[in-house]
């Protein structure tokens, strides 16, 4: 993994993103705040139920928000739980559960430095 695991977000990304499209960026924000624990959630479930389809599509689905809005970190570690579940086959299920926790760990500390971003808008 490279040094951006290491800097949950870029708030240079941020401030552009709030240059671009103002106030409005508070609601994406919220809006991420507020779905993306769901997201891994559903990717702890489906690990449970044994569907790699669906970790992988969370996954995705996580990554491309949070490249989006500059979480570098949490977009690679969702990058490559979806490819390895891309390249491993459904009865090595021990490999998905490590990368599912460090997502959720580097959510947490993205949902903290949000918080703080948003209020100060």
């Amino acid at each position: 993994m490279n040094s951006f695991v290491n800097t949950p977000i870029d708030i240079d990304t941020l401030d552009r993103l709030k240059e671009i499209i103002g106030d409005d960026l508070k609601e994406v924000l919220l809006t991420f705040m507020q779905a993306s624990p769901a997201q891994v959630l559903a990717m702890e479930q489906a690990l449970e139920s044994e569907e790699i389809g669906a970790i992988q599509h969370n996954a995705h689905t996580l990554q491309g928000s949070a490249s989006a809005l500059g979480m570098l970190g949490l977009t690679l570690y969702c990058a490559d739980l979806e490819e390895t579940c891309k390249h491993n086959p459904p009865d090595d299920l021990e490999v998905f559960a490590p990368a599912i926790a460090e997502i959720q760990a580097t959510l947490q500390q993205v949902l903290v430095l949000l918080e703080d971003y948003v209020q100060k808008f």
